[in-house]
């Protein structure tokens, strides 16, 4: 073969082997690429991280509530499925919350709880009468209680 010929066919050879060896034929996510900015098989579901690609993970829900996903619910308790998913599978429309679960208030001398009802999923007002224990129901520190006025304090229209 003479020169002109195999310095041509050297040379595309050398092409062809860095292309062979630059291509990235298997089906790992490559991480380390900085400039691919659309990769969003970088999330790791399940990991209680919310991560670009994913709706929710674990207890994140990204601030999301039954109420607020847009599909008409009312109420209910909104959670992610083990596939990052949300599930609305507790989620209600045929009531509305009542209150901030936890919360507690006096209404005259009974004690009323905020808690989520397990049927129905939404939050609801339970009341307890502090006097078939013998007490009043009072505020000490921003949280209302059934209890008894101590020496301290008076009953009077604020109660203790």
């Amino acid at each position: 073969m003479s020169q002109k010929i195999r310095f041509p066919l050297l040379f595309l050879a050398l092409i062809l082997s860095f292309a062979i060896v630059a291509c990235d034929d298997d089906d790992t996510n490559n991480t380390s690429n900085v400039n691919n900015t659309s990769n969003v098989n970088n999330a790791v579901c399940g990991n209680d991280l919310l991560e670009t690609g994913e709706v929710c993970d674990g207890a994140d829900l990204g601030g999301a509530t039954c109420e607020s996903i847009g599909q008409g619910f009312t109420g209910g308790v909104l959670s992610c499925t083990g596939q990052c998913a949300l599930d609305t599978s507790a989620c209600t429309a045929g009531c509305t919350n009542a209150c901030i679960d936890g919360a507690t208030e006096c209404s005259g001398d009974t004690l009323r709880t905020c808690a989520v009802n397990s049927e129905t999923g939404c939050t609801e007002w339970s009341d307890t009468d502090c006097t078939q224990s013998s007490e009043v129901c009072r505020v000490l520190g921003g949280v209302a209680s059934c209890g008894t006025c101590a020496d301290e304090c008076t009953l009077d229209e604020t109660r203790c």
